[in-house]
């Protein structure tokens, strides 16, 4: 699972005394079970950027984001009002 760090949190202690700190562009890639003290501290699952129709992301998703829906075989993105997805004419997907 890939999470999007706090904006200006530079790194993140968990209970074990153990310190995560962020790639490049500011995400730390975990393992799912590890998740939950993480979404606690603010963190954002980073949604996956390709799969099915079906699996479209939900949680995470912001207007403009990109996603490839392999269903569709082509890109769509999250509409301005991030309330569905939209093809590149704006259409609703």
């Amino acid at each position: 699972m890939k999470l999007i760090f706090p904006p200006g949190l530079q790194e993140f202690i968990d209970a074990t005394g153990t310190v995560y700190l962020p790639d490049a562009t500011g995400v730390l890639d975990i393992g799912t079970a590890l998740a939950d003290p993480f979404i606690a501290a603010g963190f954002v699952a980073l949604p996956d950027r390709a799969g099915s129709t079906a699996n479209r992301p939900t949680i995470g998703v912001a207007p403009g984001l990109m996603f490839f829906d392999v269903t569709l075989n082509r890109p769509i993105w999250r509409n301005a009002a991030n309330s569905g997805w939209a093809d590149h004419t704006g259409a609703a997907i």
